[in-house]
């Protein structure tokens, strides 16, 4: 466990408690050939409807701007944008 200052915000990892969360990578080939699958996937996804996540992705900096300012959406892009919506879009 950390030790460090913000404890408070430690969140468990693949060794606690056999908790596994979405950042965690397994060394089997199967889980990497699934997860190469998504990405290629994903890939296919973004070059099927590119214009059309590069227009909801202008409206949502130019809306999100407008209301909250510059500081809005700061630390991300139109790649993790993208992420999001596929991850959303997904059954």
């Amino acid at each position: 466990m950390s030790s460090a200052k913000g404890d408070s915000r430690y969140t468990r990892r693949c060794d606690d408690d056999d908790v596994f969360d979405f950042e965690c990578s397994s060394s089997s080939d199967e889980s990497s050939c699934c997860s190469l699958q998504v990405k290629n996937d994903e890939r296919a996804w973004a070059r099927a409807y590119g214009a059309e996540i590069q227009a909801l992705y202008d409206e949502f900096i130019t809306a999100g701007r407008a209301i909250f300012g510059r500081a809005f959406h700061q630390f991300g892009g139109q790649r993790e944008f993208r992420h999001y919506c596929w991850l959303q879009t997904q059954p």
